[in-house]
């Protein structure tokens, strides 16, 4: 099946503030989430929204040596169909939220600024 992937004007607000606090790894982050539709069941499968399903991929930060495990979280809507989309929804550094309530509830609002976005036609192919 095939994959495409758009970027949200929320997502991308979201990943230049992460770029500002960890700038040698810009270039390692935009080519692992453009890879992303490659492997877009990776990560671990959360709580569906509507028709979307989302997945929470762990990410490395190699300049700043942090693996998987001490790295980044990005969470992904995707749409099936006959072409799979994917929406990058959010990206944080574990730790910087304290607790799993805080993570849900940060996922919830960036899910639903998401949607807004992709209602209102406010995304690109471009990060």
């Amino acid at each position: 099946m095939a994959t495409s992937i758009f970027f949200c004007a929320t997502f991308k607000q979201l990943f230049y503030n992460l770029v500002e606090k960890f700038k040698r790894a810009e270039d390692d982050l935009k080519a692992a989430i453009r890879a992303m539709p490659l492997n877009s069941r990776e990560g671990d499968r959360m709580p569906s929204v509507g028709s979307f399903e989302l997945r929470k991929i762990r990410l490395p930060l190699k300049a700043y040596n942090f693996s998987k495990r001490r790295g980044l979280r990005h969470i992904n809507l995707i749409r099936s169909g006959a072409v799979e989309i994917l929406y990058p929804v959010t990206i944080y550094k574990k730790g910087e939220i304290k607790n799993e309530d805080q993570v849900i509830a940060q996922v919830r609002i960036a899910v639903k600024n998401t949607l807004a976005d992709i209602a209102n036609k406010n995304y690109t192919e471009n990060l």
